[in-house]
């Protein structure tokens, strides 16, 4: 019992100290995470390997996500909204304008897992930087 205490007792420290990322680091995370998962017109640089997957992607294949995301986002964020548990870094889409969708990046508070949400956010809601 003693020693499931001290485990969790030194997981709650870890958890609870973790430090919280400035606006403007989260924005850092996010954007280099849209060129390095190969989102925007960037060519010639080292693209993450493996690159990270969608939930609703239909191949894991390198070579096809890398065509299929190229030249999708804009590689400068429109927004940020920070929650309790997470930032959410909104970027449009550069195709097409949209004044109604964009894309979300989330990560955790100290910067950690970004990945790309789900579904598309809503531009008006995620536009701006609080």
């Amino acid at each position: 019992m003693r020693c499931l205490f001290l485990v969790f007792s030194t997981f709650l420290s870890f958890s609870c100290f973790a430090e919280t990322l400035t606006m403007n680091d989260a924005i850092k995370i996010a954007e280099r995470f849209i060129v390095e998962n190969g989102y925007t017109e960037a060519i010639n640089i080292n693209f993450k390997d493996p690159l990270e997957l969608e939930s609703m992607e239909f191949t894991s294949e390198r070579e096809k996500l890398l065509k299929y995301r190229f030249g999708q986002l804009r590689s400068k964020a429109i927004g940020a909204k920070k929650t309790s548990e997470s930032w959410h870094i909104a970027f449009d889409f550069s195709e097409f304008e949209s004044k109604e969708i964009c894309r979300v990046v989330i990560l955790k508070l100290d910067g950690s897992l970004p990945h790309m949400a789900h579904q598309s956010g809503s531009r008006s809601y995620f536009l701006g930087f609080e």
